[in-house]
C-alpha cells in the first residue's frame, strides 16, 4: 500500500512538472490562437534568452503548427535552432525574409519531416548558420535546398540519414 501511495506521488509531480515546463516554455514565446476545425497555434515571436534553442510542440496543450514570418528575426543571442515535427509551415514575406533571417550567431539547425511550406530567405543574413539538417520529407524538391530559400552558403547539409 505504502509503495503504491509512493508511485502515486511521483506520477503526480511528474505530471505537475511537465504542466510547468510547457509553461515555462510558452512565456519565451508570443503566439495567436488559430481556431479552425483543429485549434493550432502560430509563435509570432521569441522572447526567450537565446542559445540553443528548441521550439516546443506545444504550447499550452495546443500544437504548435506554424512559425510566423518574423518571429525570431534579427535574435543575436540565438545559435543553434530545432524545430519540431508538429511544425508544417514557415511563413515568410518577400522583403522582409523569413523567421529566422538576420539571426547571425545561429550556426546549426534541425527542420521537421513534416514540413510542407518554406518561405523565401528563410535564413537570409544567417552569415555563421553552416549546418542544416532536414528531415525525411522536407519542403524541398531534392536533397540541395533551393539558394533562394536559404541564401547562406553552407558547410553541410543533412537530409534524413544521408548527408548531401
Amino acid at each position: 500500500m505504502q509503495a503504491r501511495q509512493t508511485w502515486l506521488r511521483c506520477g503526480l509531480l511528474v505530471a505537475v512538472f511537465l504542466l510547468l515546463a510547457d509553461a515555462a516554455r510558452a512565456e519565451d514565446y508570443s503566439y495567436t490562437i488559430n481556431y479552425g476545425s483543429v485549434t493550432t497555434i502560430t509563435i509570432t515571436a521569441y522572447t526567450g534568452s537565446g542559445g540553443a534553442v528548441t521550439i516546443p510542440s506545444t504550447i499550452n496543450g495546443l500544437p504548435v503548427t506554424t512559425i510566423g514570418y518574423q518571429a525570431f528575426n534579427g535574435n543575436t543571442n540565438i545559435t543553434s535552432l530545432i524545430i519540431p515535427d508538429s511544425i508544417t509551415s514557415l511563413e515568410s514575406a518577400l522583403y522582409e525574409g523569413g523567421p529566422f533571417a538576420s539571426c547571425v550567431n545561429l550556426i546549426s539547425v534541425t527542420l521537421p519531416k513534416g514540413i510542407n511550406n518554406i518561405g523565401v530567405a528563410m535564413f537570409y543574413g544567417c552569415y555563421s548558420l553552416t549546418s542544416i539538417t532536414m528531415g525525411t520529407n522536407p519542403g524541398f524538391p531534392r536533397c540541395a535546398p533551393q539558394s533562394h530559400v536559404l541564401d547562406v552558403h553552407l558547410h553541410r547539409i543533412n537530409k534524413g540519414s544521408e548527408r548531401c
